[in-house]
């Protein structure tokens, strides 16, 4: 961890082109890299960075929030001069463009000559300038937003009681599609919400419960109507302590290849979705075998509140998803392969391959 806690980062986002990642910190800074050479995909060079929030005062319940970036997600990239970024702190949602312009260098010249400057250079300059603020109607904590590449007029944002539908050109319009009334602490929360990439009429949200609800505004825009769930009835997590901890859904992928529907990223595994079975997932990646027994050292230190999310490639045929100790998984759905990648501790921060295991038919590689 670095000294300077504000400088942890929270989020990161590839631009649709794979020319950009974008990245957050718990500043609520968003910086941003370019790929240096296109023929090479793994160096990165700085490329602009600024502050998308700021602290935050509710006067209601005399709460300060600080500026972390809770959730980011890019636009589609239809001109690599300009990036859209929507990004999301605790209560508030920003929209902001970066954006290059060529700035105009004149030479110096004496105040009382008559000779007209001129022209020393032509610069290139990155900027950046806010596009939309929504209105604040998170009465939580948001955990995500999300937009789909078929139509980039709407998006989804969600806290642990709510999902909403926002129109970017109606900012101050908002249409409450899920409602989730929590009673205690121990009720069930909404820990994400995802557009399909495919089809934005289809979204779906994980709960702290395990659940994945699966949604479809065309048939009916009452939710108990439109809703497939989706739970693992036969996990034995439910029956200890760390239950809520263990079967909360951190993130949600819709990019994958044969039948599966979904993927869904909890703390110790990776569970493939198919519609047709909604009792169980199809296939499982247990990530942590390991650590199953420390879960007591885990939770007393809060570890159990981390969180990991998905990520796939064009055809979903293999997934990324974060762990411990410098190091990540890449999943193989075709091979049944859980490859487990270590950033190592020297300079470069090379990447090296270090152990690939088969996973047997159970989800296990140890």
């Amino acid at each position: 961890y670095p000294e300077n806690q504000l400088f942890l980062v929270t989020n990161c986002s590839f631009s649709n082109n794979g020319e950009f990642v974008v990245v957050s910190d718990k500043g609520g800074r968003i910086i941003i890299f370019r790929k240096k050479d296109k023929t090479n995909s793994t160096k990165l060079e700085y490329f602009y960075e600024f502050q998308a929030h700021d602290k935050d005062f509710d006067m209601h319940k005399s709460i300060e929030y600080n500026e972390e970036v809770k959730a980011l997600s890019l636009f589609p990239i239809t001109d690599s001069k300009r990036i859209d970024i929507i990004s999301a702190s605790y209560r508030n949602i920003h929209i902001d463009r970066v954006y290059q312009t060529k700035t105009k260098v004149y030479e110096k010249v004496d105040k009382k000559s008559i000779e007209f400057p001129k022209l020393k250079e032509t610069r290139n300059d990155v900027k950046c300038k806010p596009l939309l603020k929504f209105n604040n109607v998170h009465t939580s904590e948001i955990n995500s937003v999300s937009i789909s590449p078929f139509n980039i007029e709407n998006f989804i944002s969600s806290d642990e009681e709510n999902v909403y539908i926002w129109d970017v050109n109606h900012q101050k319009e908002v249409f409450n599609v899920i409602s989730n009334n929590i009673e205690d602490e121990n009720s069930e929360k909404i820990t994400t919400s995802k557009l399909s990439p495919v089809n934005p009429s289809i979204f779906a949200y994980g709960t702290s419960k395990g659940v994945l609800n699966y949604c479809d505004l065309r048939i009916n825009s009452k939710p108990d109507s439109f809703t497939q769930k989706f739970k693992d009835l036969k996990s034995s997590y439910g029956s200890t302590v760390f239950a809520n901890q263990l079967l909360a859904v951190h993130d949600i992928n819709f990019k994958l290849s044969n039948s599966y529907l979904m993927a869904t990223r909890h703390y110790l595994s990776v569970n493939l979705w198919d519609e047709r079975k909604n009792t169980e997932p199809v296939y499982k990646y247990l990530l942590y075998e390991p650590i199953i027994n420390k879960l007591t050292y885990l939770y007393q230190n809060d570890f159990l509140k981390d969180k990991f999310t998905l990520s796939s490639q064009t055809n979903g045929n293999f997934i990324l998803t974060g762990g411990y100790n410098n190091m990540f998984h890449v999943l193989d759905i075709e091979q049944r392969l859980n490859s487990q990648i270590l950033l190592d501790s020297t300079n470069e921060k090379s990447l090296n391959t270090n152990i690939i295991r088969k996973v047997n038919s159970k989800g296990s590689c140890y």
